[in-house]
This record gives structure tokens, C-alpha cells and sequence, in this order.
């Protein structure tokens, strides 16, 4: 396992590579509060098998960093998307597979859906998504068991979400972890937490983080360069290549599966959609061979 970093336009983007140069490529896309480390035990039985697998840290999250002072901490979907896009074209990846949990899952449906050339495969561990996240804006009807498990999103726009980011960035991941993967054993969720935890230390955590929870809901922080992409992604193109999606049973937060008519508008390359029994939020971590199982079946 190699840690390397490629530059972009914006951001000197870090990220583990494993695996043989010439093997098949599978890209992993982490999510929040987490990093590209929740993948090292996928990567290493992928290598096993002959895969070469990528995964960035996302903007915010040491080490990546910003190249500019300047630049916008924004962290809404077009942010997280366009570094993900210019992160495949920087190293002019191909035929690839793609993982996205959490934050990553958006992300992936933006590369497989902006990238339809390079991309043959996506795997979904989370339904939030993209188009969950526009069906979501167009629904008559509101899922309020889902709003209930988003406390953290409406106290993050709050100032005194501003203060738990200041103060205690462990405690408030802590209980996230928790809450969303309350099935995990709490010895390996929490010393798997403390093994990342290092990577949420600098200020650029908390101003990428609050842009990311408060977009579409109260004043965040954008980017201008990504207007066009925004716009894009409130007409999302569908995905063309073949898709799965992934969920653990036990996700405490997770509550907003796509309808059948949202799910063969959005994945037109055809999907599936499986569960696993006793697993929660974290399926890269909790069950890495049948996340393995799924991408490659």
C-alpha cells in the first residue's frame, strides 16, 4: 500500500494506491466523518485477487490540501464531484470500477455520470445520493423518519454546530459512528475511528463540512467555478454503466431508498440492489469480502 498525491487545478489530492499498475482498476470514494484508510482492508484483498485500486481523501480531510488560501472550502455535491472528476483525469484512469459510501456515493454517481466513457462499473454502499437527494426535492410527500436520523445535519447549521467543530470534533464523530453503525462492535468502530481521527485536524475539515451540510438549507459556502456543474446536477444524467447498490440492514441512518421509477430513470446501464444482514453504515469496513463479492460477481 502506497500513499501518493496528484495535483489538480485546486487541490494537492492525496490518496492509497495498491495493487499491480496494470491491473484492473477500481477507484474508492470515502465518505464522512471517515477517510480513504476505511478502504485498506477492500484494497488489500483486491490486490490479492489483481486489482489495482485508488483512494483519494477527499477536500478537507489531511492529508489533502488546498493549493490556495484563496480558494473556496466548499464541500456540496459539485465540489466533491469535480474533484473526483479531476482526479481521474489527472491520472487518466479507464474501464474503471467505482466505490462510493457516504459522501462517496454521490461522488461516484457524478463520475460515472460526467465520466460514462471511462467508467464499466458503480457500486453504491449507501442509497444517499444525487438523484436520492433530487427526488427527495421533488417528493410531495416527506420521509420524516429520515428527517429524525438528520439531527446532525440541522445542528451543523447552527452556531453551536460551529462550536462542536471547534471544541470537539472526536465526541461528535464518535456519536455518529455510533448511532449510524450501532451493530458494529463498538471496540472496532471506535479504535477504527481513533486510526483516522488525526486526518480531521485542520480548520479546512470544519469549513468544508459546514458548506456540506448546510448547501440547499441555509447560507454555505460555494465555489463559482462549480455553478455549471451544479446546475447540471439538478437534471442529473443518468448512469449509463452497470450499477449496484449495497446496503447494511442495519444502517442508522440510511432511510431513503429510491423508488423502482427513480431507480430505472437513474441507472439506465441496469441495476440490483442487495442487503446485508447485521452490517450498518460502514459496509467497506464492517463486511469488506462481501463488498468484494458484490463489485466482482
Amino acid at each position: 500500500m502506497e500513499m501518493k498525491s496528484v495535483r489538480t487545478d485546486k487541490l494537492d489530492i492525496a490518496y492509497l494506491e495498491n495493487g499491480p499498475k496494470d491491473g484492473p482498476t477500481v477507484l474508492c470514494l470515502h465518505g464522512f466523518p471517515d477517510t480513504a484508510e476505511s478502504y485498506r482492508e477492500v484494497m488489500e484483498l483486491l490486490a490479492i485477487k489483481g486489482y489495482r485500486t485508488l483512494a483519494p481523501f477527499v477536500r478537507g480531510f489531511l492529508p489533502t490540501k488546498f493549493l490556495s488560501e484563496k480558494t473556496s472550502r466548499a464541500g456540496d455535491f459539485a465540489a466533491l464531484g469535480q474533484d473526483a472528476l479531476d482526479f481521474v483525469d489527472a491520472l487518466d484512469l479507464k474501464d474503471l470500477m467505482v466505490i462510493g459510501q457516504d459522501w462517496g456515493s454521490p461522488t461516484a454517481e457524478v463520475v460515472a455520470s460526467f465520466r460514462p466513457q471511462r467508467i464499466k462499473r458503480l457500486l453504491k454502499l449507501n442509497w444517499h445520493g444525487v438523484f436520492s437527494m433530487n427526488e427527495m426535492m421533488m417528493a410531495q410527500e416527506f420521509k420524516y423518519s429520515q428527517f429524525k436520523t438528520l439531527w446532525y445535519v440541522f445542528l451543523l447549521n447552527t452556531k453551536m454546530g460551529e462550536m462542536i467543530l471547534d471544541y470537539d470534533r472526536q465526541g461528535f464523530a464518535k456519536a455518529l459512528w455510533a448511532e449510524w453503525s450501532s451493530s458494529w462492535s463498538r471496540e472496532e468502530r471506535e479504535n477504527a475511528l481513533l486510526a483516522v481521527s488525526r486526518a480531521f485536524e485542520h480548520d479546512d475539515f470544519k469549513k468544508v463540512t459546514l458548506s456540506a451540510y448546510r448547501a440547499n438549507i441555509s447560507e454555505s459556502e460555494i465555489d463559482p467555478d462549480h455553478i455549471e456543474l451544479r446546475k447540471a446536477l439538478m437534471n442529473m444524467p443518468s448512469v449509463q454503466c452497470e450499477t449496484r447498490i449495497l446496503v447494511g440492514e442495519d444502517d442508522g441512518i440510511d432511510r431513503s431508498p429510491l423508488s423502482d421509477t427513480a431507480l430505472a430513470m437513474a441507472f439506465k446501464g441496469g441495476y440490483s440492489v442487495a442487503r446485508l444482514d447485521g452490517v450498518g453504515h460502514f459496509p467497506q469496513r464492517e463486511a469488506p469480502q462481501k463488498v468484494i463479492d458484490e463489485l466482482l460477481r
